[in-house]
C-alpha cells in the first residue's frame, strides 16, 4: 500500500510540473506517510544496509530485516517472502 502511495505521488508530482521533487516516505511519529522533497536533499540520505539482513544459507530474510521493514508493511510478514503480482 506504502509503495503504491509512493509511485501515485510520483505521478502527481510529473503531472502537476514539480521539477526537482521526488516523492518520499517520511515518518510521522509512529506512522509512515508519502511526502515529497527536493531532489538535491534525498541524494543525501544513505541506504540502510545491513548484511544480516538476508541468512544466505538458507535464502530467508532474518529476525533484523523483518524488524526494519515492519513500519513499511501492512502487515506482520512471515519469514518468507514471496513477490506478488499487483492487480
Amino acid at each position: 500500500e506504502l509503495g503504491f502511495r509512493c509511485g501515485q505521488k510520483c505521478v502527481k508530482l510529473l503531472g502537476d510540473g514539480a521539477a526537482g521533487k521526488m516523492a518520499s516516505i517520511e515518518k510521522d511519529g509512529e506512522k509512515l506517510k508519502v511526502g515529497k522533497t527536493d531532489l538535491s536533499e534525498g541524494v543525501e540520505i544513505s541506504r540502510v544496509s545491513d548484511t544480516d539482513y538476508i541468512n544466505y544459507e538458507n535464502m530467508e530474510v532474518t529476525e533484523s530485516f523483518l524488524d526494519y521493514a515492519r513500519p513499511f508493511l501492512d502487515e506482520k510478514p512471515s519469514r518468507k517472502v514471496r513477490l506478488l503480482k499487483r492487480s
